[in-house]
């Protein structure tokens, strides 16, 4: 039993006695009601030390939940970066390939878009790189807003981080604008 209500039954056992018009308390009743108190509160403890646990149990599951959450984030923008490398690497290198082999068949026009989409893929390929330094600066911050009562630095996070996904979403526009720039220079392809 808990101090404020240990204290509550006391007054609100007095508070009945009053009640009953008894102006004075034999010791021996106030010696048998302390003893039901003690025999009450005894009783209470397993139950008190129960809930301790419980709740102790609960807050560890709730570390461990928001422990995972952070680490599959983390994972998932892992695998953003990644894959934005990969495809922004892969169809430079596809690009370069193609313009090896068609070089002599390109009009001037085919020969400037070819330049034009290269130059965008080389802007993402930028723009990954900036994006994988700004996660690493988002989680910075939000580690330091762990130790620090400002909110500054949950801010500064959420807006670095902000600002690496709008890269690796730039950077996806970018591919799409080399693969429809690419797309157009195949049509300008003259057959020989």
């Amino acid at each position: 039993m808990e101090a404020k209500a240990l204290i509550g039954h006391i007054r609100e056992s007095v508070g009945d006695a009053v009640a009953k018009g008894q102006e004075q308390i034999s010791s021996a009743n106030l010696l048998q009601f302390l003893n039901n108190l003690d025999a009450a509160v005894d009783a209470a403890e397993p139950l008190a030390q129960a809930q301790r646990e419980f709740e102790k149990v609960q807050l560890e599951h709730s570390h461990q939940w928001d422990q995972e959450m952070f680490r599959s984030v983390i994972d998932s923008g892992q695998a953003a970066l990644k894959a934005a490398f990969l495809v922004t690497g892969g169809g430079a290198a596809a690009l370069l390939a193609f313009t090896g082999s068609a070089w002599k068949h390109l009009p001037a026009a085919g020969i400037q878009s070819l330049a034009t989409a290269l130059f965008l893929l080389g802007l993402g390929a930028f723009l990954i790189a900036l994006a994988s330094g700004f996660t690493y600066l988002a989680q910075s911050c939000f580690a330091q807003a762990e130790f620090t009562a400002s909110k500054r630095w949950k801010m500064s996070g959420e807006v670095i981080r902000w600002i690496a996904v709008t890269f690796v979403l730039t950077n996806y526009g970018l591919f799409f604008w080399t693969v429809c720039l690419a797309s157009d220079v195949l049509r300008m392809l003259t057959p020989s």
